[in-house]
């Protein structure tokens, strides 16, 4: 069986390196990337799992937009081999992607004496 995510906000990529570690199933797993859609697939070896039980899995180095902002829902599905959904969920919420934090960042007068006129250096780092 297998598992799809999808993110479906053009400028989202999603490129795992790897299946890191999963809770509630058992077996390898394999990850590929496929247009907005990342598919993890069991490669066999794992037992079944029931109904009613929680799955977590993690993947590797998954990589934000580069603009910060509201993603799309998530769609997240399990399937046959042959791609027959099991369960599916089409609308998974979707996250908040924060701008990052200026480092170092500082403004600096050339005179700190109040009522005067200066010059300021503004200075940080990406």
């Amino acid at each position: 069986t297998g598992c799809r995510l999808a993110m479906l906000r053009g400028e989202d990529t999603m490129e795992p390196d790897s299946f890191a570690a999963s809770f509630g199933m058992d077996g390898n797993a394999s990850v590929l990337v496929v247009n907005d859609t990342v598919v993890v697939t069991r490669l066999g070896g794992g037992s079944i799992v029931a109904s009613q039980t929680m799955v977590q899995f993690f993947l590797d180095n998954v990589q934000n937009a580069a603009v910060p902002g509201v993603t799309a829902p998530f769609l997240l599905a399990t399937s046959l081999a042959d791609g027959t959904e099991i369960d599916v969920d089409r609308a998974v919420p979707a996250i908040m992607l924060a701008p990052a934090i200026l480092a170092g960042a500082a403004v600096t007068p050339s005179d700190t004496t109040a009522g005067s006129s200066s010059d300021i250096t503004m200075a940080f780092t990406l």
